[in-house]
């Protein structure tokens, strides 16, 4: 039974369990969860100037090591993302989304993610973002800065 979230403490995991078939002789327990995580940093400000690259790698390398460190995994998508800043104006940048998966429902990963996301918002003010992004369990969560 799949179930929609609203709050960070209300995580769901469910196991399904596979029985054996002709290729596996053996019952496959699968931990089906909808807990994920990601965030989103650009390569530029809310100006559309270029964030310096070595501050940049530095941001992604601490978000990265995070990640690995709390949930055990960071996967990465590269992308292009186009938005209007407060001036109307369009912003034409690379985005990369760091995210978790799969990770259980207890007080260490919730800290995790406002840990993270207190990271995220030091890394707008850095950067000169007007915004900040994050989706937790599907739901986009935009801080305005």
């Amino acid at each position: 039974m799949k179930k929609t979230f609203t709050n960070l403490e209300d995580f769901y995991i469910n196991s399904v369990i596979l029985p054996p078939t002709e290729n596996h002789s053996k019952a496959i327990v699968i931990e089906a969860s909808n807990c994920s995580f990601s965030i989103y940093i650009p390569n530029r400000d809310q100006k559309s100037k270029l964030i310096d690259e070595v501050k940049l790698k530095c941001w992604i390398h601490d978000f990265r090591q995070n990640f690995i460190n709390y949930f055990g995994c960071a996967n990465e998508n590269y992308t292009k993302s186009l938005y209007k800043n407060n001036n109307s104006d369009i912003i034409v940048e690379d985005t990369i989304i760091i995210s978790a998966f799969n990770f259980i429902d207890d007080q260490k990963h919730l800290n995790a993610i406002r840990e993270i996301v207190s990271m995220l918002v030091r890394f707008g003010y850095d950067t000169n973002q007007e915004t900040v992004l994050f989706v937790l369990n599907n739901q986009p969560n935009l801080i305005r800065l």
